[in-house]
C-alpha cells in the first residue's frame, strides 16, 4: 500500500472504486520540519496538516472533477507530501480495473480505465 511507504494514512477507502483519478503523490524530504504536511497542485497555497482533510480534499476534488456518480477522469490530482521522514520519490496511485459499470459509470469504463 501507497501510504506504508508515505508513513501517513490519506488516501480515500471504500468498496467498490475509490480511486476514480490518478493522484501523482510527491514524497518531498524536508529535514526541518517540525511537522508533516501536504500541498495540493489544485491548491497551492494550502498546507494541510491534517491528514484526514486532506484525504476529504482528495475525495471533494475529485467529485468536483468527476461528478458523484463513480465516473472516472485522467485529470491527475497533484499531491505533495512533506515530511523529514521521507525520501525524494513520486508513486503514482491509479484506478482500480473494473470491468463492469456500477450506477452512471460509461460503459466502456475499463477501456477507460
Amino acid at each position: 500500500m501507497l501510504e506504508s511507504i508515505v508513513g501517513r494514512d490519506f488516501l480515500p477507502r471504500g468498496l467498490n472504486i475509490v480511486t476514480r483519478r490518478p493522484i501523482v503523490i510527491q514524497l518531498v524530504n524536508t529535514p526541518s520540519a517540525q511537522q508533516d504536511w501536504i500541498e495540493f497542485g489544485h491548491k497551492p497555497d494550502v498546507k494541510f496538516v491534517d491528514f484526514v482533510k486532506a484525504r476529504d480534499e482528495i475525495i471533494q476534488d475529485t467529485d468536483r472533477v468527476c461528478g458523484n456518480d463513480k465516473n472516472i477522469s485522467n485529470v491527475p490530482i497533484i499531491c505533495k507530501v512533506f515530511s523529514k521522514n521521507v525520501v525524494d520519490l513520486t508513486l503514482v496511485d491509479l484506478p482500480g480495473l473494473t470491468k463492469i459499470p456500477i450506477g452512471a459509470q460509461p460503459h466502456d469504463i475499463e477501456k477507460k480505465i
